[in-house]
């Protein structure tokens, strides 16, 4: 409150001072023997109505500019829009020199003025009327504001379209900075017949989608199940997408079947290409994981379930780092022992502390991995579940649960146990490999300068293979 009486004050003070030498333009000034003096006292009260004319129109434009219009058309940030502010002061000088003019030569010239105006404005309104179109539809959009500063909108404005950021709306044209970092200026007269979408409006999160075109020999159950989860898996990252998401089949060609994945997109986060992009690798990342292609030309023949279940089991084993080392012929036949097991949403996978002679390599799905109760990660396909505690012996060491319909391959110690024995230098191989992925995860975990180097924990894992396996001759 101090500070808008002291700007009040301020405003109007100058004013104030040239009134008081108005009232007092009775005083004697015959006393004063010099020319200044005698031109002073025939001109002084011409020289203070102009003065109270300056003033007066001054101080009616800092009121307009500091006070009226925050309260007529206030923005978000507090400031008036800045194009009725100027169109505001330019009417209230253009009147104070209207007035001075007509204190300085009397009303016949400014009637002769004004009548000469009315003929050169004629004229300039012809010829400048896409400015003065600017104009007046720049005083509609800052006095309706379908948009504002700093809100992100979507024009479609004759077959072109513009997506980005407002950064200026002028009494000439609206600036947008666009996705592609350039900055698009629309004149008033344009985007007042544009279809002006609002994205920031009104929420801040607006409702996008990508469509992925896949091949058609999957059943739909199957690959909605996939997409879904990796929509749950972007959308849990904190970054411009969000919930809720959903699937929906769009349309069936020769070559595929085209999914429509719909997702929330915070525009304060990202622009719509960044969202779009997230959604794009995640969704791509899944399909592969799962084994399920992008839809081209080419003709596939599945059976009647059109699952493809034998084939899948080699293909998602193959992905897998911990098993890069086995051969074509070890990996199938690691493969025909393997078990597909699903699980809902909310069933648990493994338990934190149990025992465990399996390991699980996810194919399709989201979820989640617990430690006392407390979420510290989540695990989506081509992630194994277990390795440790089947390799070593070791108690579980976290739960792992599904947050969606998910897909895994259970993989059991005695199915690994006749590959190791007839070849035992896979136990080197895969206890190297599964040192590197411990050591990587306990950097992610931020407890990467307590963990031991990574040849250690490989020598103490093969020594531990050794055991649980029966493989005392591995040890060294």
């Amino acid at each position: 409150m101090g500070i808008r009486l002291g700007r009040l004050a301020v405003t109007f003070l100058p004013l104030a001072v040239v009134s008081g030498l108005l009232v007092a333009d009775g005083v004697d000034l015959s006393t004063v023997d010099s020319d200044l003096a005698a031109w002073f006292g025939r001109h002084r009260h011409t020289l203070l109505v102009v003065a109270l004319w300056i003033t007066g129109g001054w101080a009616v434009a800092r009121t307009i500019r500091q006070h009226a219009w925050r309260r007529l058309a206030p923005r978000r940030d507090g400031s008036a829009p800045k194009v009725l502010v100027q169109i505001a002061t330019g009417t209230v000088y253009l009147v104070t020199f209207g007035g001075l003019l007509g204190t300085l030569f009397g009303k016949d010239l400014l009637a002769g003025l004004a009548a000469f105006s009315g003929v050169i404005g004629i004229v300039l309104g012809f010829a400048l009327r896409s400015i003065i179109l600017d104009l007046f539809m720049g005083l509609a959009i800052n006095l309706e504001r379908p948009f504002q500063i700093g809100e992100r909108i979507h024009v479609r404005i004759r077959g072109t379209e513009v997506l980005g950021t407002v950064q200026e709306i002028s009494w000439r044209a609206v600036r947008v900075l666009t996705v592609e970092s350039t900055v698009a200026i629309i004149p008033n007269r344009e985007i007042s017949e544009a279809v002006v979408i609002n994205v920031a409006q009104p929420q801040t999160t607006s409702q996008l989608s990508v469509e992925v075109p896949v091949e058609s020999g999957f059943s739909p159950a199957r690959t909605s199940r996939v997409l879904l989860a990796a929509l749950h898996d972007v959308a849990s990252r904190g970054g411009p997408v969000c919930e809720p998401v959903r699937v929906e089949a769009q349309s069936v060609s020769g070559d595929g079947v085209t999914w429509r994945c719909v997702f929330m997109h915070d525009h304060r986060k990202s622009p719509i290409g960044v969202a779009r992009d997230q959604v794009l690798r995640t969704v791509l990342r899944h399909l592969y994981a799962a084994g399920i292609g992008i839809a081209t030309s080419r003709r596939i023949v599945v059976d009647g379930n059109g699952e493809r279940l034998a084939e899948d089991a080699v293909a998602v084993l193959r992905r897998v780092a911990l098993f890069e080392p086995l051969t074509d012929a070890e990996l199938a036949e690691l493969a025909g022992r393997a078990t597909r097991h699903h699980f809902a949403p909310g069933e648990t996978v493994v338990r934190q502390g149990d025992s465990g002679d399996v390991l699980h390599v996810v194919a399709e799905g989201f979820l989640e991995a617990l430690v006392d109760g407390r979420v510290v990660g989540h695990v989506t396909p081509g992630d194994l579940i277990g390795e440790m505690a089947m390799l070593t012996g070791e108690p579980r060491s976290a739960t792992v649960r599904a947050l969606t319909d998910s897909i895994a391959w259970e993989v059991g110690r005695d199915a690994l146990a006749p590959l190791l024995e007839a070849r035992p230098a896979l136990t080197e191989a895969i206890s190297t490999i599964t040192a590197e992925r411990r050591r990587r995860l306990q950097q992610s975990l931020g407890d990467g300068a307590a963990a031991a180097p990574a040849a250690a924990q490989a020598q103490s894992i093969r020594s531990a293979m050794a055991r649980v396996f029966g493989l005392l001759k591995l040890v060294k």
